[in-house]
């Protein structure tokens, strides 16, 4: 069967626009019953990275949350919660001041720092054959990466794929990017990583993206896009597309393949929108930015 990605058109952050679209994109996807149990804990992964001005896109943007939110409280789940391993600060530091603890909070989400660990052994790893996750992703049923449309200096984008090194507690991850320092060796432990915590759904906050020096010091640039898809891979190779960047020179795409954690192949990706099913071309034309700037350079492969 084919991987479905959901494109949505966005070109604000008013919360109430942004539940709207995401709970239509989740219907073209079979609805959150597809994804989640009522009496399932739900835990939302955002892009927080550091503590940073909101329209700086360094991370996902409170109104995402909060919509994310909304639509899993108003489904009736009652056990909602949210956190991530930053990489500078704690999850309710960095949430501080920016809106986003406030918008989550008004729907029962309970803010979670990522302050415990414990080593997890994966004997279906190809890369790696264990992880220090975070306990809050281990005691949680189902995973919902909430991530960000921006770039990285090693892996070109942070994407789907990429915003679940999240899970990985505290200073691991640190010594992640020293056990795996090349592109392509970052990028198979990425997904391993996507494969041993088994993300249920995945929502891109593509409104303003981030281009240049990612995935902290690069500059908003608008996108107007809400991408969707139980598949990160396919979702990262639409999000390449749409910024004219061959999804093959992505590695955690290239790779997440090759893994089998999902596909980038254009015809076994079916594109939906408000519009119904497009083709990738018309998308890429209507949507994408031929300028984004992103490193297109080629690299070696190790």
């Amino acid at each position: 069967m084919k991987s479905k990605v959901v494109l949505m058109t966005c070109d604000t952050y008013d919360e109430t626009l942004i539940y709207e679209k995401l709970q239509k994109g989740i219907e073209m996807l079979g609805g959150l019953s597809q994804f989640a149990a009522l009496t399932e804990s739900i835990l939302l992964k955002p892009n927080l990275v550091r503590k940073a001005e909101v329209d700086q896109a360094v991370m996902t943007h409170p109104a995402v949350m909060g919509a994310a939110a909304r639509i899993f409280s108003e489904a009736g789940f009652k056990d909602i919660r949210c956190g991530d391993s930053c990489g500078i600060g704690t999850t309710k530091r960095v949430m501080a001041g920016s809106g986003m603890d406030t918008a989550l909070e008004k729907y029962g989400v309970s803010i979670r720092d990522f302050d415990r660990g414990t080593k997890v052994d994966f004997k279906d790893g190809i890369r790696a054959e264990h992880f220090i996750l975070s306990d809050e992703v281990i005691e949680a049923d189902a995973l919902i990466n909430v991530c960000k449309m921006k770039t990285h200096a090693l892996e070109r984008i942070t994407g789907a794929v990429k915003n679940l090194y999240g899970c990985v507690y505290g200073i691991n991850k640190a010594k992640g990017h020293t056990v795996y320092p090349s592109a392509d060796s970052f990028a198979r432990m990425l997904v391993d990583l996507n494969r041993c915590v088994r993300p249920r759904l995945h929502i891109m906050d593509g409104i303003v993206a981030m281009e240049g020096n990612g995935p902290t010091s690069g500059d908003p640039v608008p996108m107007k896009l809400l991408l969707i898809s139980a598949d990160p891979v396919a979702l990262d190779s639409v999000y390449s597309r749409l910024i004219y960047l061959d999804p093959m020179m992505v590695p955690t795409v290239y790779h997440g393949e090759k893994m089998g954690l999902g596909v980038w192949q254009e015809e076994n990706i079916t594109l939906l929108t408000e519009e119904g099913v497009m083709s990738m071309s018309e998308a890429v034309a209507r949507f994408g930015k031929k300028d984004f700037n992103v490193d297109r350079r080629k690299v070696k492969s190790a």
